[in-house]
């Protein structure tokens, strides 16, 4: 189980980011961590993980967009988005989508190497969400809208 934790309400400040061996039972309060990623490197969050390919795709509350290792938690790479995010990346098609608070979407390649594919901005009263992936189509949700991109065919 890979989860991240904090919370911006309170302020904002270190959070953590956990891989947890989900199979034990009981209290596995003390033993249940294979490895934490916080401190300084990973702020509160509120967002949910990804994992593809053995590596995990998180980001804080502040925008930083970090790519783990699955199995050891060592940053393979981060991004700054220089805006706050309270949404969670998704992963389609190879590529790892991030909706900023500020009516951005920035598009990654997946994989071990930081490759920005795109930064797109203008969507008018962008909210913090999730892009969401269907049927070929890309959901992004507004403050009054839910916008849906496609290729035309």
């Amino acid at each position: 189980v890979y989860i991240a934790v904090g919370e911006p309400e309170a302020s904002a400040g270190p959070g953590a980011l956990r891989c947890l061996d989900a199979r034990q039972n009981g209290d596995v309060t003390a033993t249940a961590e294979i490895w934490r990623f916080g401190g300084e490197q990973f702020n509160d969050s509120i967002s949910m993980a990804v994992v593809h390919e053995g590596l995990v795709y998180a980001v804080d509350t502040p925008g930083f967009l970090n790519c783990l290792d699955a199995a050891t938690g060592q940053r393979v790479w981060v991004h700054d988005l220089k805006a706050n995010v309270w949404g969670s990346p998704l992963v389609a098609d190879g590529k790892v989508y991030v909706q900023t608070g500020e009516g951005d979407v920035y598009v990654f390649q997946t994989g071990r190497e930081a490759k920005l594919l795109a930064k797109n901005g203008g969507l008018p009263e962008m909210g913090h969400g999730t892009p969401v992936a269907a049927n070929g189509v890309l959901y992004l949700a507004g403050q009054k809208a839910l916008y849906a991109l496609a290729v035309e065919k």
